[in-house]
């Protein structure tokens, strides 16, 4: 039997904290911009800027007046890269990064034009073909910008989120795809919808509709590939508004569609499932037979989720990027694998094919690459990569990316240069009490020890059978818990490096999920602590590892964070955003709370920290009664850490940048 990717594993746990639902068909709306909506440049922050220092920012609604401010002082970091568009002269780049809009020097990628600030992360970008028109989906409108200048034009509300964008080669035509139900066709010139084209209309009624992921017009302008999550591949013939073909990967994400310059093929990147491995799929348009399945499936390996695909100008070759950061180049039509590179540490988001066989593509490592028609890297811009993990000590602080790097910066923003401290993400770290040791862990498998503040290399633990999830160091800084995919929770000599005890937090049975998703030390030393899918802290007296009563929440949902105080109070985060609190004997502590967050820190004076992409960073006090929420903050955060004397914190985003801010 084949293993399973890491990779769909944690694919599934986030699709787990996600809610899902289901819109009514859209209607349309052509708006001029607002002076609301047209926001001053954004200073470009390279991969180790100075801090950049901004104003504290105002509590959201629900924060007393005369509560305590959170202030941001400190930002690094410009976003991680989603989406990339050449003009036709192969002189400009335009990437949307999760915080801007950029104009780059495509043959310069360090010279950026114009970079325009964006209130939330972009969901598609598309370029008109001769070059003038940017047109960016955010949320329910799409925003039609200058090329030239990054100024905003019109923007084009819907009643539903904008999932993915097209413009028709040749033709004043964007295609915009909505929820998983509508495409609406726009004249961009005259700013007027033309058509609407109804999914449920003609899907196969055995089908299972999901969010569109990609659109893309045949060379003729007349026919439109769309593809979503659950699978399905529709091609429309827009001067009937017909479907022409409605094809199927099954239950596999499609995350992108292409046409071969001739328009007689079509092909999709399939992300995979279960045990199945990621793959281009490719079928003649005509009469919709599936001509070939490109991809990797050995016993030695099978190919990681296929996220990006393009064809070269001649058709003659197809080049796909994947979950890993790997390039893979196929001849066409015999599906002869020509080669494969790493293009990135990290999935790749990004990918433009350039006239001799060249490309350009972005990854979340946060770099932007230029590569020679052999495979060779002749320009890049790098920037901080998608943020996975966080900790803070009194005057230095480590980052951990989803490429796998590890960052060590003091407050004032001095660094040591980027270590490959893992083969894939870092889901963890974690700063010894006095200070002098870091601990990584990462995806795969490895545990490892860094002294600081320099940043050398003690070696690594082969801890886990799959992903290692969470770290905790004792009071004391000589014993080491590590968690993860296995069930398992299992100490370390901090000193020797040597494993003491490997205890079983949940069974495995062949069938249920094991993930321990969260660890922590009792102030005390003589118990440690670990999260179950159930509601369950479940706990271990040291140093025999005997099982002791387990803690219960109210909810039943499984815990994702959990910390203790230094007084002994707990406190634990589950997969619906609830904020669980307990007393030092183990008694829950009246009801939960909506923290709406991912992380949990907590602060020396009875006090602790959470913070969530859609929660923000929120500020509570411990009470008889349950958390007791005092302030909040907007803030895209998914990692949080403070320092032990509670003054700062510092939160860690996968949007690709990191937040310092002071705590009351």
């Amino acid at each position: 039997m084949k293993a399973l990717h890491p990779i769909f594993y944690l694919s599934l746990f986030a699709l787990g904290l996600a809610a899902c639902g289901f819109e009514a068909l859209p209607s349309t709306q052509l708006v001029a911009p607002s002076p609301a909506e047209t926001m001053a440049p954004l200073g470009l922050l390279l991969v180790t800027p100075e801090p950049r220092r901004t104003s504290g920012v105002a509590n959201i609604a629900e924060a007393a007046a005369d509560a305590p401010l959170l202030q941001r002082t400190q930002v690094w970091g410009d976003g991680v890269p989603l989406a990339l568009a050449l003009n036709p002269q192969e002189t400009d780049l335009f990437v949307a990064t999760t915080r801007s809009l950029q104009r780059r020097d495509a043959r310069d990628l360090k010279a950026l034009f114009w970079q325009e600030p964006l209130g939330q992360a972009p969901v598609a970008l598309a370029l008109a073909p001769d070059g003038a028109t940017l047109a960016l989906a955010l949320e329910q409108r799409v925003e039609l910008r200058d090329a030239a200048t990054g100024q905003l034009r019109t923007t084009l509300r819907h009643s539903a989120d904008v999932q993915a964008l097209a413009f028709a080669p040749e033709h004043p035509l964007l295609a915009v795809g909505m929820g998983s139900e509508a495409i609406m066709i726009w004249d961009v010139a005259a700013g007027r919808p033309l058509q609407e084209l109804q999914l449920h209309a003609v899907r196969d009624p055995l089908a299972l509709p999901g969010p569109l992921t990609s659109m893309r017009f045949a060379p003729d302008g007349d026919h439109l590939a769309t593809g979503d999550q659950n699978g399905n591949l529709v091609i429309w013939q827009l001067s009937t508004g017909q479907a022409l073909r409605q094809l199927s990967v099954g239950q596999r994400v499609i995350s992108e569609v292409a046409f071969s310059p001739d328009g007689l093929v079509v092909a999709a990147a399939s992300e995979g499932w279960r045990s199945e491995a990621g793959a281009v799929w490719l079928w003649n348009v005509i009469d919709g037979t599936l001509l070939s399945r490109l991809g990797i499936d050995t016993a030695e390996r099978m190919l990681e989720p296929v996220l990006r695909l393009a064809f070269a100008r001649d058709g003659t070759t197809l080049v796909a990027g994947t979950a890993t950061g790997q390039i893979l180049r196929w001849a066409w039509p015999t599906g002869e694998l020509l080669s494969e590179i790493t293009g990135h540490r990290a999935a790749i988001s990004g990918l433009v094919l350039t006239a001799g066989g060249g490309m350009l593509s972005a990854g979340r490592d946060g770099a932007i690459r230029r590569w020679s028609g052999d495979g060779f890297v002749i320009d890049q811009h790098v920037d901080l990569p998608a943020i996975s993990a966080v900790a803070m000590g009194d005057k230095q602080f480590a980052l951990g990316g989803e490429d796998g790097s590890l960052k060590l910066w003091s407050e004032q923003g001095h660094f040591i240069p980027s270590i490959a401290a893992h083969r894939s993400a870092i889901n963890a770290l974690a700063i010894s009490p006095d200070g002098r040791m870091l601990a990584s862990a990462g995806n795969d498998g490895l545990v490892r020890l860094w002294r600081l503040p320099n940043g050398v290399s003690r070696g690594g633990l082969v801890a886990h059978e799959g992903p290692v999830l969470a770290l905790a160091f004792n009071a004391t800084g000589t014993q080491l818990a590590s968690v993860g995919w296995d069930g398992t929770l299992r100490l370390w000599s901090v000193a020797t490096g040597e494993l003491h005890r490997t205890l079983t937090v949940i069974e495995h049975d062949g069938l249920g999920a094991t993930a321990v998703l969260a660890v922590s030390f009792a102030p005390s030393g003589n118990e440690v602590f670990a999260t179950a899918y159930n509601g369950e802290v479940r706990r271990f007296a040291l140093p025999t590892g005997t099982p002791l009563p387990t803690l219960r929440t109210a909810g039943g949902g499984w815990l994702v964070a959990l910390e203790h105080g230094s007084n002994g109070n707990l406190a634990a985060l589950d997969d619906t955003g609830m904020l669980w609190t307990w007393d030092a004997a183990g008694t829950l502590l009246g009801r939960e709370a909506l923290a709406d967050a991912t992380a949990v820190a907590l602060l020396p004076v009875g006090q602790l920290l959470t913070v969530g992409p859609s929660g923000g960073l929120r500020l509570w006090q411990f009470s008889a009664d349950g958390p007791q929420h005092r302030t909040s903050s907007a803030c895209y955060g998914d990692s949080l850490a403070v320092t032990p004397d509670g003054s700062q914190a510092l939160v860690g985003s996968r949007r690709g940048f990191v937040e310092l801010w002071e705590l009351p």
